[in-house]
């Protein structure tokens, strides 16, 4: 009997992929970067193994002014706006949000203007004006008002919607099982991965990875560092980092 092979339904899926003319875009995503400590160590250790850019999202009032200094000086590594504190104002019943319809539009348009600058000022060699708002989610009225607070894109969770003026590009698959709050299994995540990497083949637009370090064990830095030696591997994959993807589609 052939051993059971957890990671089938990604090979598939790649499989069906090389008949593709252009290789298709995957970035990694990682939420809720605040400081430096031993799991971004580990996170920013997988980058150079692999070979991965990473676009941080970082929690501006959170974030550490030390951390900067302590970020790779190269061009593999980007740091988003991930909210201005990651708050939740979303009422007890409501899913957790901190740019949701439940406050003055005129207030949230002033903390994401503030954010913005937070993150513009403290990490001049890293930053990019992309929003990812906390919990992937936010009022869609404010979405039109990005651009002209200076953001060029926005990156939440699922298939991407189209602007005017900016770019969204999403994460499409996460590491974490958040109903059960571990990490997925092989078999789990190679499924979402397989059908997230299907779905952006057909509608191309890039297929995007996300994790949260902080939360991470060895569990789930093993099953990050498994998926991208696979991943790697594939000529009909590329790996753009996210200041690549954004500033073409601004140009």
């Amino acid at each position: 009997m052939a051993e059971n092979n957890p990671w089938k339904p990604l090979d598939d899926a790649l499989a069906a992929l090389k008949s593709r003319e252009a290789p298709l875009a995957v970035w990694w995503r990682d939420d809720d970067t605040t400081a430096m400590s031993p799991e971004l160590e580990k996170l920013l250790a997988l980058r150079a193994r692999h070979g991965v850019p990473v676009a941080l999202a970082v929690i501006p009032k959170e974030s550490d002014k030390a951390l900067p200094e302590s970020l790779p000086a190269d061009n593999t590594v980007d740091v988003l706006v991930h909210g201005l504190a990651h708050e939740n104002h979303a009422p007890p019943a409501e899913r957790k949000a901190e740019f949701g319809p439940h406050r003055p539009a005129a207030t949230m348009l002033d903390e994401l203007d503030h954010a913005l600058s937070i993150i513009r000022k403290r990490f001049p060699k890293h930053f990019l004006p992309v929003f990812v708002p906390p919990w992937n989610r936010m009022d869609k009225k404010l979405v039109p008002e990005l651009a002209g607070l200076g953001y060029c894109g926005l990156s939440r969770l699922g298939p991407r919607e189209n602007h005017d003026k900016f770019l969204e590009i999403n994460a499409h698959v996460e590491v974490t099982d958040w109903k059960k709050r571990e990490t997925h299994t092989r078999e789990r995540f190679a499924a979402l991965l397989a059908k997230s990497l299907r779905a952006c083949a057909a509608s191309g637009e890039p297929l995007g990875i996300v994790s949260h370090h902080r939360i991470h064990d060895d569990t789930a830095f093993a099953l990050l560092d498994e998926t991208f030696s696979r991943l790697r591997a594939e000529t009909s994959l590329r790996w753009p980092s996210a200041r690549e993807m954004f500033t073409k589609a601004a140009a």
